[in-house]
């Protein structure tokens, strides 16, 4: 993880943000252990369309066909096309208000690909990448929260990757949420993310296994106390019922905490743990009220 001033300089403004459109050729979007490549366009529908292909490989070798994508700069919304499918999805709408909620489909993220995500406006500010100011938008979610939190940006898209918009507002339990590692464009890096100090992860884990083995919550089932234990420092802990809601929030800067459960209703308790240096690590236990 990155110790160093972060490559994006986030500060507030409110006012001379020239609108940012997606780059459309020779751009790379590198999400974990994936990049996707805009190479190409393609007319479908009568519409204008970039082709996207994506790649496993550090280098973008051997990349495969995955989706087209087209960014409407009159009503800023962008829209994807996944591959053999015929019907545009709304990916982004950058023409949002605070307090609004729209409703976006992540193509991008294996389990729910394609399934809507209703998602709040929570905040709106700007953000200097590369020389230039851009609208940031914050995001939660409506039906369910993740506690990972997702800012979109303009011509760079999700935080969690250009084709996983809304993912803050859906719980997928056992498996690891993706992150926008890095943007590049005609070779050159315009989004660097902060908490990485590469553009491609190797392990798609997210998490070494050393660290995992590491990270305890006990005990399991739990009659009315827990305990979480890490091997670094904890920020703080999201709690979250079976159907993904969040129901506590417990901030903790130490590296073991012990934690009530009295108040809470029997059945699995989820927990988001948040490192200080920005990873997580996710386990769930089953609560007994007695």
């Amino acid at each position: 993880m990155k110790s160093t001033i972060p490559f994006l300089l986030l500060l507030f403004c409110t006012y001379g943000i020239a609108q940012e459109s997606f780059p459309t050729e020779n751009a790379i979007w590198s999400v974990m252990n994936q990049k996707f490549i805009s190479q190409g366009d393609s007319t479908l529908n009568g519409k204008q369309y970039q082709q996207f292909f994506i790649s496993e490989d550090s280098l973008g070798a051997n990349p495969e066909y995955f989706a087209l994508f087209r960014f409407d700069s009159q009503t800023q919304k962008a829209y994807g096309i996944r591959m053999n499918e015929q019907d545009e999805k709304l990916l982004y709408d950058f023409n949002v208000s605070l307090n609004e909620i729209i409703t976006v489909y992540p193509i991008g993220f294996p389990t729910i690909a394609g399934d809507s995500i209703r998602i709040k406006v929570i905040g709106i500010d700007s953000v200097n990448i590369d020389g230039s100011w851009r609208k940031r938008i914050q995001l939660e979610g409506v039906d369910q929260q993740t506690g990972y939190g997702e800012f979109w940006i303009e011509g760079v898209g999700s935080t969690f990757g250009l084709f996983n918009p809304g993912l803050e507002g859906v719980t997928v339990f056992d498996l690891t949420y993706p992150e926008l590692l890095c943007l590049e464009v005609d070779g050159l890096l315009i989004y660097d993310n902060p908490n990485y100090d590469y553009c491609f992860e190797q392990n798609t884990s997210g998490l070494k296994e050393a660290d995992l083995a590491q990270i305890n919550v006990y005990p399991n089932p739990a009659l009315g106390k827990v305990r979480v234990s890490g091997n670094k420092t904890i920020e703080k802990i999201y709690l979250l019922d079976f159907s993904g809601k969040i129901i506590d929030v417990v901030f903790v800067h130490a590296d073991s905490v012990e934690l009530s459960l009295r108040n809470y209703s029997d059945g699995l308790i989820y927990f988001n743990i948040m490192y200080d240096d920005a990873d997580v690590v996710r386990r769930k236990i089953i609560y007994i009220n007695n």
